[in-house]
């Protein structure tokens, strides 16, 4: 139970970082007059959801650095971004077709490998910037 709430938190983080860069796409799309809704779908939206999804994964693993064990944290922060990522999916896809599957998977192997990334660069900087004598 000790280490509960940090997962918890992280998953909710994740799955909150991709709602807002979805969010911001369609803001911007609106703006724009894009038609692709989308966020993934068009290369500026992938690249903002890129973004945002390793800031925030960056900004929650230096604010949970030194609680609980660590481990599993960065894997609840990818699984909140995949329920985010397909859900939104189905909710703001325009007819998925057959090749969902497919899409959702590169999807996958673009946004989740940049929220560890973003993890792992907060977590290195949390280490960094621990002041001296402090607990590690």
């Amino acid at each position: 139970m000790g280490t509960y709430p940090q997962e918890a938190t992280t998953f909710v983080g994740g799955a909150a970082s991709f709602v807002l860069a979805q969010l911001a796409w369609t803001g911007i799309r609106l703006l724009l007059r894009d038609p692709y809704a989308w966020a993934l779908e068009h290369p500026a939206g992938l690249v903002l959801t890129v973004l945002i999804v390793a800031a925030s994964m960056a900004q929650l693993a230096v604010r949970q650095a030194n609680s609980g064990t660590f481990v599993a944290a960065p894997f609840a922060g990818c699984a909140g971004v995949a329920v985010a990522m397909t859900v939104a999916f189905f909710v703001v896809g325009q007819g998925q077709g057959n090749i969902w599957p497919i899409a959702l998977a590169s999807h996958y192997g673009v946004v989740l490998p940049a929220a560890l990334a973003g993890w792992a660069v907060g977590f290195a900087a949390r280490r960094a910037w621990r002041p001296r004598g402090a607990r590690r």
